[in-house]
């Protein structure tokens, strides 16, 4: 298949997603026109046109938006074909940069997406369940009732790296009891028991995890809760709380705002 825009017609769907790093959110279509492209299913439409150089190894892609929250702004990438009905690209979501090879690292702001011709994909892999957790003694079970309920994210940084605010509109948090999970889009990033404690500052906010391959651990945070939004901020498993809500290159935390839905 030549990679030109001729061979980038027609509706797409994403199959996979990977952000400074991070698996995330494998939902949502780009659809080609021409040399013009809509991104649906992940929050507000965006629109652009696509400048493709297919001379250069790897071919080279842009996305100039001209619609939607990034309107004015071009991310620059790679792409390839690694199939009949299949394609994916790296694209520079938070500088001028162009990516040099399909991967992403902590930090680079480079978003990685695999894409599927629709009509054409497999079924995917039924998910593995994650194992029993119990908590640990002395764990507090009482509800959270001032985090009940469903959360929209707004900004999320890990290791002082913005997270582009195309993903963050797909974040979503819901919590009850002493139960909470975080989302973007189907894919489930977060489940665990939490427990807060309102008698020191900044309030404390305790994971133990419920979800995949860290089901078990404990995780250790601050939150400052503010009317209808509230900030938090985790430590990577197995290291130290965090003592205030700022982040920087390479320690780990993840800070996140969120407001009631």
């Amino acid at each position: 298949m030549k990679s030109d825009t001729a061979s980038l017609q027609g509706t797409w769907n994403i199959t996979a997603l990977e952000v400074d790093g991070q698996s995330m959110d494998a939902a949502g279509q780009v659809v080609v026109k021409g040399d013009r492209f809509t991104s649906l299913g992940m929050g507000p439409a965006y629109e652009g046109k696509l400048v493709v150089d297919a001379s250069k190894k790897p071919a080279t892609i842009d996305m100039v938006f001209t619609k939607g929250p990034e309107k004015g702004n071009t991310n620059r990438g790679i792409f390839e074909f690694t199939g009949k009905d299949s394609w994916r690209l790296c694209l520079q979501t938070s500088g001028p940069d162009r990516p040099k090879k399909f991967a992403t690292a902590a930090g680079h702001g480079l978003a990685l997406e695999t894409l599927q011709r629709a009509g054409t994909a497999t079924a995917p892999a039924k998910a593995k369940k994650s194992k029993s957790v119990t908590l640990p003694p002395g764990f507090p079970t009482d509800p959270v009732p001032e985090l009940a309920g469903e959360w929209q994210m707004i900004a999320m940084s890990q290791s002082g790296q913005p997270l582009d605010p195309a993903y963050c509109q797909m974040g979503k948090r819901v919590a009850s009891g002493n139960e909470t999970a975080v989302y973007m889009g189907p894919q489930t990033i977060l489940k665990a028991f939490y427990a807060i404690d309102r008698s020191v500052k900044p309030n404390t906010m305790d994971y133990v995890l419920t979800h995949g391959a860290g089901s078990g651990k404990r995780q250790f945070g601050i939150f400052e809760l503010t009317g209808d939004s509230f900030i938090v901020s985790f430590a990577a498993v197995g290291k130290p709380r965090p003592t205030d809500f700022s982040s920087k290159k390479g320690d780990g935390r993840t800070v996140t705002t969120w407001k009631r839905k």
